[in-house]
């Protein structure tokens, strides 16, 4: 892809960016829309990123136990 490298970052304002990762890496990557004040969401650090590491499995044959149930999973 012509986008960011596979595991990059680009801190945004305002603003989405399509394609920042190119279409051929199939990360199936989801957009998260959260209502919160960004002070709560540097509090919650932490936290987010101890879910993030415990909810995301990587490479071939990687699975979680169970399927995850959450209202927002099933929205476009």
């Amino acid at each position: 892809g012509d986008g960011v490298p596979i595991g990059g970052v680009v801190a945004v304002e305002d603003a989405v960016i399509p394609y920042g990762v190119g279409m051929d890496s199939a990360c199936r990557k989801r957009l998260c829309v959260v209502d919160a004040p960004a002070a709560w969401l540097t509090d919650q650090h932490p936290r987010l990123a101890r879910a993030r590491e415990q909810e995301t499995r990587l490479g071939g044959g990687a699975s979680l136990e169970d399927r995850r149930e959450h209202p927002g999973m099933d929205l476009d």
